[in-house]
């Protein structure tokens, strides 16, 4: 029948129809029936401005539903999903013994057995004299077989390296990784959260009319008031940073995947993107339209666009001195995002990467890693998100930054502690 139950998400089965509200989390891999709404799936794509989705649009497991409802039909369930697919990699790579352990194992698996040999014959050779002879024979053996030496000056070289890390806000989780370290000539960068800031933030604020700049600011803050949408959220941080005050707006009202609209004393307000102009038929130049690299918002006030508030993922500050230096050691530096390629190539650009992968999904970035080490490559991957956690634990070494997710600070070997990528440098 056509009624509403409230049930786990685990027990859904393909061909399921499932209702969501903005704040939800999608629970599979679904495909939307009606509705639009914009989602956040930077988990899997790494692009940190949201997407709009409709009727046959594909949703993954864990993305966000920001605004508007959305009936959506299962596709693939819970254990069949996109992120029950990357925490299976994830695993997989875990579990993977590294090639010195590999080595040291087969190391051990005839070292042993050729010294327990030698003890034998040693007793055997000096119990014919003397049974005690031959039995100190056969420990002193065993003794001089055994590195005692080494076996603890290692572990306190290792103790005092991780202690010298911590200070610095690197907190060795695998502490042979200090080792590998070394060893590794190629560095890849996730692009969102680790070489960006991660996050939406207002680049500048573009009056259309003589209103005020401070007025354009706390119309759209007072719109944004509150709202889940990443770009509603870097509105009001903007506002706040700027010190100016939310305009008093009544009766808002979301337009999914549009924007926001409200009433003041001014009239009839909105904050929306181009979608929204299209829908209220108003036309801008081409030089205030969105682009790929960017993302605009437009203020409106009864059909009259005021002001467009520009918003990007901003680079972070350190990131364009530690590629210069990362370059200048001889180390091969690699961009590997899920985000377009037209911002991928914009962000190589700027920091000078030439080897650039973009549209990458985990898997992909879980392949490329795989595909440098089987070149012979010895591999570092930095990354933040849930979607770089596979590559991660496959490479040489994994490091997560900071404010990295909880999945990939498991799987890394390296967990910077302090807050941008300027520790790196002393790893």
């Amino acid at each position: 029948d056509d009624s509403e139950q409230v049930i786990s998400s685990v027990v859904l089965k393909r061909d399921d129809q499932v209702v969501l509200v903005p704040g939800d989390r999608v629970p599979c891999d679904a495909s939307v029936i009606s509705g639009e709404s914009s989602v956040d799936q930077k988990w899997y794509t790494g692009e940190s401005r949201p997407s709009e989705v409709g009727p046959g649009d594909r949703i993954l497991a864990g993305a966000s539903v920001l605004d508007g409802n959305l009936l959506v039909r299962v596709i693939e369930t819970q254990e069949e999903s996109s992120m029950s697919r990357v925490l299976s990699l994830v695993d997989q790579a875990a579990s993977a013994s590294p090639p010195i352990q590999r080595f040291a194992d087969r190391v051990v698996a005839v070292f042993v057995p050729v010294v327990l040999l030698i003890s034998l014959v040693a007793f055997a050779a000096w119990t014919a004299e003397d049974a005690m002879v031959g039995l100190e024979c056969a420990i002193a053996v065993l003794v001089v077989a055994c590195p005692c030496a080494l076996g603890l000056a290692t572990p306190i070289a290792m103790l005092v390296s991780s202690s010298s890390a911590a200070r610095r806000g690197i907190l060795l989780q695998e502490p042979a990784a200090l080792e590998r370290l070394c060893e590794s000539s190629v560095l890849i960068f996730d692009k969102t959260g680790t070489l960006t800031v991660g996050q939406m933030q207002v680049g500048k604020v573009i009056p259309c009319s003589d209103m005020p700049l401070e007025e354009l600011i706390g119309i759209a803050a007072g719109l944004e008031k509150g709202s889940r949408h990443p770009i509603g959220k870097a509105i009001v941080r903007y506002a706040q940073n700027e010190q100016v005050e939310p305009l008093e707006v009544d009766t808002i009202r979301l337009q999914p995947g549009m924007g926001v609209s409200g009433f003041t004393r001014k009239g009839t307000v909105s904050v929306g993107n181009q979608r929204m102009l299209d829908a209220k038929g108003l036309d801008l130049p081409a030089d205030l339209l969105a682009s790929e690299n960017n993302t605009l918002v437009y203020v409106i006030i009864d059909n009259d666009v005021k002001g467009v508030i520009e918003l990007s993922d901003e680079i972070r500050e350190e990131s364009p001195r530690l590629v210069q230096r990362l370059q200048a050691m001889g180390v091969r530096v690699v961009l590997a995002t899920g985000d377009r390629r037209e911002i991928a190539e914009n962000v190589g650009i700027e920091l000078g990467i030439t080897e650039r992968y973009a549209d990458l999904s985990p898997e992909d970035k879980h392949a490329l890693v795989n595909q440098l080490m089987g070149d012979g490559h010895h591999c570092i991957m930095v990354g933040d998100g849930v979607n770089d956690s596979a590559a991660i634990a496959s490479a040489t070494v994994g490091i997560a930054v900071a404010d990295g997710v909880e999945l990939v600070r498991y799987s890394a070997d390296i967990v910077l502690t302090r807050d941008g990528l300027g520790v790196i440098e002393d790893a």
